[in-house]
């Protein structure tokens, strides 16, 4: 599902949009994959307020959260996707920063090679592969079965 922030004005205003819209996204996470227990959320220090918002709205969603914070640019994937995988990750939540969102293409490809349903905010994801709300392909290849009220919300699926 593709939401539109709308116009937002001050760096304010786009941190609460951002946080709000993050908080949503992990709501409609919860609803696509409902008996997924740990979820590993991938960060840095550019998306603190998104990881707040996410650890906000998880008291009403119960998953055991992992964040797996990437600390040295460039961003060593591969390791926290190992981390994830040793942790027992069952789903993976990423948050947005431009670092992060440059290697759309490579979190895309570890995601599916562990198989873990992933939620992203950004088309370029569900472009490359990824899960974002709703990549029909990916969350066959996955086995997950996408429940309808959440696909009634789609603004598009991706056969």
């Amino acid at each position: 599902m593709l939401l539109s922030l709308g116009r937002v004005g001050t760096s304010r205003e786009y941190s609460s949009a951002t946080s709000s819209w993050t908080a949503k996204r992990l709501e409609l996470f919860k609803e696509m994959v409902p008996t997924v227990k740990r979820v590993a959320v991938l960060s840095d220090r550019l998306t603190i307020d998104q990881l707040r918002a996410v650890e906000a709205a998880n008291t009403r969603m119960h998953f055991r959260l992992q964040p797996l914070e990437l600390r040295h640019s460039p961003y060593d994937f591969r390791s926290a996707f190992g981390i994830a995988m040793r942790s027992h990750a069952e789903a993976l939540f990423v948050l947005e920063s431009s670092p992060i969102v440059r290697e759309c293409m490579q979190i895309t490809q570890l995601a599916l090679k562990n198989r873990l349903p992933t939620s992203f905010a950004f088309r370029e994801y569900v472009d490359a592969g990824g899960l974002m709300v709703i990549n029909l392909k990916t969350a066959k290849s996955l086995g997950l079965t996408i429940p309808p009220s959440v696909l009634l919300r789609a603004d598009e699926a991706i056969q």
